[in-house]
């Protein structure tokens, strides 16, 4: 089953089995107009391990080859006020602690541009994106703001001259070598003077937990812990200036500079779960979601999923074999009426909630649980939230 035989981050060759899924969608966040199609997604294995050495988690099973990304990936968040806010929070933040004002921002695996966009707008910067899912495109933003966006990969060949900034939100994850990029985009832009480098992932350890299974999907290679991912930076000889979380401990970030000499990192380091504790608290989450959904399905209730993301596809694919549910809901336009990849269900908007009138509503992240609330209030519908990461919560109460 395994075909990475070394550790993305530290080559090391020595892991400890986590826990394995033998049937999961290539692509969480492709979605199919046809439910036949759906159904028919390309499958792959996640095998998690963590390697002994740098406490990096990955799936070992991973195969490259089944990973093309092309146009109709859609993965942005940026339609939800509350992710919205992080985003807004995020770059005021990044332009006053660096002065990011009038500068080249380069982001590697933009998306749509909505944080590269933000961030120029802050400071009246000139911003550079890539990313394969996405076709060419300019845009003019506020304050003089100006953002290209290239269907494509970066490298040497499109290489942006004078970068000020780099930026690369959850791409990193993606890579089955990681080390290849941070080298290359600091071989690239290190001569240019105070240049620095924001670097943005799944947070590892929070994967690690119960309700952190349904983050785990065959698009994500690795899962950085914040040793791994100082481990990686300093092995590439960035200077790590700072790290954290975010988002609900959900993400893990770094800023770092160019000029690799030394750093200030603190490491963030906590007690590890062991590789039993985890298993166990995977099977008992997934375990105590398919029995709340068999109750109310017993009871006859009509049951939504909010979320057509990776949390609520992975969700759909393990908690819900009987297919229960069979509305899922979602703010982002751009998936609706399309498809969840194996499970087959339809994502609808939430203006069609009235008429469907579901009783229960499944909550996949409890970040957005207040802002889901005060949606159906104003659309008048009278279901039940039910957080996921609230049922584990209670159970161990």
């Amino acid at each position: 089953m395994t075909s990475i035989e070394h550790c993305p981050v530290c080559i090391g060759s020595r892991f400890t089995p986590i826990y394995c899924l033998p049937k999961v969608p290539i692509f969480c966040n492709q979605y199919w107009p046809a439910e036949a199609d759906a159904v028919r997604a390309a499958c792959g294995v996640l095998d998690i391990v963590q390697c002994d050495a740098c406490s990096h988690v990955f799936n070992a099973a991973f195969d490259a080859e089944q990973i093309k990304y092309a146009v109709g990936y859609e993965n942005s968040l940026h339609f939800s006020p509350t992710f919205g806010g992080y985003v807004e929070d995020l770059a005021t933040r990044l332009v006053h602690r660096y002065g990011i004002r009038g500068k080249n921002i380069l982001e590697i695996g933009c998306g749509d541009g909505g944080f590269l966009t933000v961030l120029c707008e802050k400071g009246g910067n000139q911003g550079f994106g890539f990313d394969p899912s996405q076709t060419d495109r300019r845009v003019d933003g506020a304050n003089g703001a100006a953002v290209t966006i290239r269907g494509g990969y970066y490298g040497a060949d499109t290489r942006v001259a004078d970068v000020d900034v780099i930026c690369s939100r959850h791409v990193l994850e993606h890579l089955g070598d990681p080390g290849s990029l941070l080298r290359s985009l600091r071989d690239w832009h290190k001569d240019r003077p105070g240049a620095i480098a924001y670097f943005e992932v799944p947070n590892g350890d929070f994967c690690l937990k119960p309700h952190g299974i349904w983050d785990l999907i065959y698009e994500h290679v690795s899962y950085f812990t914040p040793q791994s991912m100082a481990f990686l930076l300093r092995a590439c000889d960035y200077r790590v200036l700072d790290m954290g979380l975010a988002f609900d401990e959900q993400f893990l970030w770094a800023e770092v500079a160019l000029d690799g000499a030394g750093d200030s990192a603190v490491d963030m380091a906590e007690p590890s779960a062991s590789a039993g504790q985890i298993r166990t608290g995977y099977e008992t989450m997934i375990d105590t979601c398919r029995r709340k959904i068999e109750t109310f399905a017993a009871r006859g209730l009509k049951m939504a999923l909010w979320g057509a993301g990776s949390k609520g596809a992975t969700f759909l694919n393990l908690a819900d074999p009987a297919k229960s549910i069979d509305i899922v809901v979602d703010i982002n336009p751009r998936k609706r009426n399309q498809h969840i990849a194996l499970t087959g269900q339809k994502v609808v908007a939430p203006d069609v909630l009235p008429g469907i009138r579901p009783d229960v509503i499944f909550v996949m992240n409890a970040l957005y649980t207040k802002e889901i609330a005060a949606t159906l209030d104003r659309l008048g519908v009278r279901a039940e939230l039910v957080s996921v990461h609230d049922l584990m919560e209670r159970k161990s109460a």
